[in-house]
């Protein structure tokens, strides 16, 4: 009887855990789901609202102080999968135009993305990784890497785009990315799988090594 007493309560108590491990606040389950890949195409003509594009493959966004929010392009962290990090400089850090501004990273891999403005990070925040979503950027709530207090914004503008060619020239780019990766494909299977009209999957990139990130990114991100 005592057996079978004792048998219930560690059962109880084991199941308690479980529970507690995966639902207590601030907890991610290891057992849930996994992040989602984004198909790159999605991302091409979701541009929120007074957001401009620039050739870095950044956004900016610029606050009525004359600040700018500035992010990575989600097409380039759909590119590097959901596992996809930003790295971001120190506040204070002064950074020249189409110097590293922010870094890529996925495992051992990375690449730099270029600042499309002179001045001084004002502030940064932490990207969640393979966040990629435009929309939040329409409410003012991320996914912007740094701001920037730019040294003067007047030189940088004519460069950016808005609008219809913000998307169009996203368009150009992917359509660039796509013939890329028909040829350089890793292994060439993800040429093969886009040969007859398919679009670039979701985690090209996440499929490569050091090499290919280098090589693309020479081709993309050199400004």
């Amino acid at each position: 009887m005592l057996g079978a007493a004792f048998l219930i309560v560690a059962v109880a108590v084991i199941a308690t855990g479980h529970y507690l491990r995966v639902h207590s606040p601030g907890r991610i389950s290891a057992e849930g789901p996994a992040r989602e890949t984004v198909p790159v195409h999605s991302l091409i003509d979701r541009l929120p609202r007074g957001v401009f594009v620039q050739p870095t493959f950044t956004w900016g966004h610029v606050r009525p102080s004359g600040d700018v929010e500035l992010g990575v392009h989600p097409m380039l962290l759909a590119l590097a999968g959901p596992d996809a990090e930003v790295l971001a400089p120190e506040p204070g850090s002064k950074v020249s135009e189409n110097e590293e501004l922010l870094t890529i990273r996925a495992g051992d891999r990375s690449m730099a993305v270029r600042s499309p403005i002179a001045g001084r990070v004002a502030a940064t925040q932490a990207q969640s990784s393979g966040a990629t979503d435009w929309d939040d950027l329409a409410t003012r709530r991320g996914q912007w890497s740094v701001v920037m207090v730019p040294e003067s914004i007047s030189e940088a503008l004519p460069s950016w785009m808005i609008g219809r060619s913000a998307i169009d020239w996203t368009r150009g780019r992917y359509r660039a990315m796509r013939d890329y990766f028909v040829s350089n494909g890793p292994g060439h299977e993800i040429g093969l799988a886009m040969a007859d009209g398919g679009d670039i999957p979701g985690a090209a990139l996440d499929a490569c090594d050091q090499a290919a990130w280098d090589d693309f990114a020479e081709r993309f991100l050199a400004g």
